[in-house]
């Protein structure tokens, strides 16, 4: 229409940006010793049976402070922008305590509030089990004491839990999202 602007785009596709709805771009540490082993055919049930997986990753989210989750999410953050990501949803889940959770959840706000993007931040606290906490009273302090401490600090902050063999029940996610609305 008469007065809009054009752009020659030169066969190129002009777009806002991607929004990238699911990401654990918070972490400490890394797991390239597990490549070799999946290489070889190691599944992730075993290399989680024998300490790797996920609990790799949350011993070292434990060990590290919220600073450095943050600056290295705000690290992740600016690769993913010059890819073309604004907008990114970013889960905790590493922590699998009260005090870690709310540390993973407090450096995506941080580094949220430092990006040009958006960040979502989502409560990730039915991610996976301590083998150090037996299950059951794992589960009840999670859906008891860290959902409420999340809520208290973030309020309406949405909740997730990974429902699968090693990591929670159905029945139990069920308790958690009924617990959270």
């Amino acid at each position: 229409p008469e007065g809009c602007e054009v752009v020659e785009a030169r066969g190129r596709v002009v777009m806002p940006a991607f929004v990238d709805c699911h990401t654990h771009a918070c972490w400490a540490g890394d797991r390239l010793d597990e490549w070799e082993q999946k290489q070889k055919g190691a599944s992730y049930l075993e290399l989680l049976k024998a300490g790797g997986g996920i609990m790799s990753t949350v011993r070292a989210v434990r060990a590290t402070d919220e600073d450095r989750l943050s600056d290295d999410l705000c690290a992740r953050l600016r690769v993913m922008l010059h890819e073309g990501t604004a907008h990114a949803e970013v889960k905790s889940g590493y922590g699998l305590s009260t005090p870690d959770e709310l540390k993973m959840l407090r450096a995506i706000a941080s580094a949220g509030d430092a990006w040009a993007g958006h960040v979502t931040p989502t409560a990730c606290i039915g991610h996976a089990l301590d083998p150090e906490v037996d299950r059951e009273t794992f589960v009840a302090r999670t859906i008891g004491e860290t959902l409420d401490a999340v809520h208290a600090e973030f309020p309406g902050i949405a909740i997730d839990a990974y429902c699968e063999q090693g990591a929670w029940r159905v029945e139990e996610c069920v308790r958690l999202f009924e617990r959270a609305m």
